[in-house]
């Protein structure tokens, strides 16, 4: 039987395969403790403590030798497309990190959304020092800004890669007479056109865009695929178009018909 030398005692192969199993058993228990490893380098690799949602640095034998300021608790659970969001504790913000385990967002915000990359995108907030002043941006599944952040106070995503921007007049009254249209397609940030009214929705009728918006006065209509007002903004409800090209409405308290196509006009005679 073949004998091996360790330690100054003589050891053979059956109790090596013994001792080699208690330490990849007790190093399994060690690694268990983190919910994700990266790979190591130069003996050292991030990980993230499956208990406290930390963010640490761990050696070869899956010791924690630092902490970071970084955790996962009571952020957007799990991965999504490849990212992770991790808070910060002593800036009290969140950021976007990789599968490496590295800060990828262009800097650290007040708040990032649950659902993140919904759509492809996320929605990123900033405040003032006073956590006032709340201002929205967009990244997109790239991390590239496609909505600048520092504009709007808050970001809405109509569909088809199209958002609309809203500002408020300040910290506490809504400018609601008054929105911006952005277009993110091919990753770049690009400023359609600027409206009277909040733009809710997008709808489309026979192949063409149009733009359901509210006025100042709560008020409803919509514009055309050129921002160009299609229908005015004078209906207490203005509902879907049907099967048939019509829509209802509510005009002065009084509930009628639409021709989509021609705004012609069938009120409901009173019982």
């Amino acid at each position: 039987m073949q004998f091996l030398r360790k330690n100054n005692t003589l050891e053979t192969e059956g109790e090596k395969k013994s001792s080699e199993t208690i330490t990849s058993a007790a190093d399994s228990l060690k690694k268990e403790r983190f919910s994700y490893i990266t790979d190591f380098k130069d003996g050292y690799a991030l990980a993230i403590n499956a208990l406290s949602k930390k963010l640490v640095i761990i050696d070869e034998d899956y010791e924690v030798k630092e902490k970071t300021p970084y955790n996962n608790q009571g952020c957007p659970e799990g991965w999504r497309n490849g990212y992770i969001v991790f808070y910060n504790e002593h800036t009290f913000s969140y950021a976007i990190f990789d599968q490496d385990l590295q800060r990828v967002s262009p800097r650290e915000y007040y708040r990032i959304e649950y659902d993140y990359f919904k759509d492809g995108y996320v929605k990123v907030t900033t405040t003032d020092e006073r956590r006032k002043i709340m201002k929205v941006g967009v990244l997109n599944s790239d991390i590239k800004s496609v909505v600048s952040c520092g504009i709007y106070n808050d970001v809405k995503y109509l569909g088809d890669d199209l958002f609309v921007g809203l500002k408020s007049q300040s910290e506490y009254e809504w400018h609601n007479d008054e929105s911006t249209i952005i277009s993110s397609k091919g990753g770049e940030e690009n400023i359609l056109h600027t409206v009277n009214g909040v733009v809710l929705n997008i709808f489309v009728y026979d192949g063409r865009k149009y733009y359901y918006f509210e006025n100042a006065n709560h008020k409803y209509g919509y514009y055309d695929e050129n921002f160009e007002t299609f229908i005015e903004p004078k209906y207490e409800v203005l509902g879907k178009v049907d099967e048939k090209g019509e829509c209802i409405f509510v005009e002065d308290g009084i509930t009628g018909k639409m021709k989509f196509s021609t705004r012609e006009k069938k009120f409901r005679k009173p019982m």
